[in-house]
């Protein structure tokens, strides 16, 4: 009677378990590479402007990373206009209460992509003096 229904649960946990083993692999690949970049970009930036001033430079650039990521992870999703419909005149008087046009749980990036897309946009942008 149970078998299906174990035999089914066991499949899903399999095949979650081979995703998170693939993802784990890939995640490893990206951070040896990463540090490799990291010891890269430490001694080019040595040579240029000697180790304590390399080392400062590459302070800032991963706290600034770490701050963006928890900006990123931490804003709450992005209210869509289906969302505002489906909430109706019940929740209008929270959504109004942040700001027009936005319920009260929006926060500036959907996901980590949007903020990926807004850097390269500003990075690839010319008119942008820095």
């Amino acid at each position: 009677m149970f078998e299906t229904a174990i035999r089914d649960a066991k499949s899903a946990v399999n095949s979650v378990l081979e995703r998170v083993v693939e993802r784990a692999i890939v995640t490893v690949a990206f951070a040896v590479a990463l540090a490799f970049a990291t010891a890269a970009a430490t001694m080019y930036l040595s040579e240029l402007y000697g180790a304590r001033t390399a080392y400062l430079i590459l302070a800032g650039v991963f706290a600034t990373f770490g701050i963006v990521a928890a900006i990123a992870v931490h804003s709450p999703p992005i209210a869509t206009t289906a969302d505002a419909d489906a909430s109706g005149a019940a929740g209008a008087g929270e959504a109004n209460a942040n700001r027009p046009g936005q319920s009260a749980n929006s926060g500036f990036f959907e996901t980590p992509a949007d903020l990926a897309s807004v850097a390269a946009l500003i990075a690839g942008n010319p008119g942008i003096a820095w």
